[in-house]
């Protein structure tokens, strides 16, 4: 049997009740981390197609806001995520960290090794660039650690 899947997407969700469908945009933006959410972005991490919106609400922005998000204005300029730490939040990491690997306890001064500044969770799963995600950890540490996300109690 032959599988067809052109238009069941939005077959299937017909039957999608608003506040289902209103609590995966929520989420969405949740996941992305704004108030706000492009029809763009939607399309590319939610569960409903763009239509479902069209059709109940009338537009996408009368569909953001019945989901609680703050509306698009306009043309919006579509910040994109930076991985690369400034000046200023690395030194405020090291100092937080006393310039050591958090994972080993090692430092550059005593030990002779590189530290990197290491995303606790993973910028490619999601994490952010800002102080509370991001740690210290020396170039054998972080560089083992690739982009898995590790427990606390799991470490050393």
């Amino acid at each position: 049997m032959r599988e067809i899947t052109k238009g069941v997407k939005s077959y299937v969700h017909k039957f999608a009740s608003n506040e289902a469908v209103l609590a995966n945009v929520e989420n969405v933006a949740r996941m992305l981390g704004d108030d706000t959410l492009s029809r763009r972005e939607y399309e590319k991490h939610g569960h409903y197609s763009y239509m479902i919106f069209i059709k109940r609400w009338g537009s996408w922005n009368k569909a953001i806001e019945a989901a609680g998000l703050r509306p698009l204005s306009g043309r919006r300029i579509i910040r994109r995520r930076s991985k690369s730490v400034g000046a200023v939040l690395r030194a405020r990491v090291f100092m937080r960290d006393n310039f050591k690997c958090v994972w080993c306890n090692r430092s550059a001064q005593t030990h002779d090794v590189v530290m990197h500044i290491d995303h606790i969770l993973p910028f490619s799963r999601g994490g952010k660039t800002e102080f509370e995600n991001l740690q210290t950890l020396c170039a054998d540490c972080n560089l083992g650690k690739s982009d898995v996300v590790v427990a606390s109690q799991e470490i050393v």
